[in-house]
């Protein structure tokens, strides 16, 4: 399959860069209201995005993982299984099962994420810089990328609870989408 690999959960590599300080921290906006009486606001939730190693920090990853994104560069699958298609959207489940970590992948299309339990994860990027996350149920995220723009990352659940995502791509996107191999879509049930 040209190095492509199916969607491997991997565990989370033992001294996996803890106890780095963070240097930045972010939010992402209005992840998840409720709404009381009379349509008022009552609690705004919002994940904490923690820069744990900036760019260029490849010292600091487990051994054999810069390899690991070197040779999954390319690959298209974005979950652990494609659950249905059509001509305008792709819909992934993934699951990770606290300290495993999913493979590295390329997004290439627009899309949007929702995680739907709690837990914290660990990403790492193509460029060298690991972030710690906070997620909770309803937290969502919403991505763009422009032609020839692309994201290639890794997350690990760095928690004790599993994360379960739904990951859905507009394949009406600026860039063309990736292949998927046929192994990762939802088997028909017999």
């Amino acid at each position: 399959m040209n190095g492509i690999m199916p969607f491997d959960v991997i565990p989370v590599a033992t001294g996996d860069v803890l106890g780095f300080m963070p240097s930045r921290t972010a939010t992402t906006a209005a992840a998840r209201s409720m709404v009381g009486e009379g349509g008022k606001l009552r609690e705004v939730r919002v994940s904490t995005y923690e820069t744990i190693a900036p760019a260029n920090s490849f010292d600091r990853w487990p051994s054999g993982l810069k390899q690991e994104m070197l040779d999954n560069a390319f690959n298209p699958v974005v979950g652990s299984t494609l659950v249905s298609e059509t001509d305008k959207v792709r819909v992934w489940h993934l699951l990770i099962p606290a300290g495993r970590r999913c493979t590295f992948h390329r997004h290439v299309l627009d899309y949007f994420w929702t995680c739907h339990t709690h837990g914290r994860a660990r990403g790492y990027y193509e460029d060298g810089s690991i972030t710690e996350t906070t997620h909770f149920p309803g937290d969502t995220k919403h991505l763009t990328y422009g032609k020839g723009e692309h994201l290639v990352h890794s997350v690990a659940n760095v928690g004790d609870t599993d994360l379960l995502f739904t990951t859905v791509e507009y394949l009406q996107s600026a860039n063309a989408p990736l292949p998927v191999p046929e192994g990762v879509r939802l088997k028909a049930a017999a």
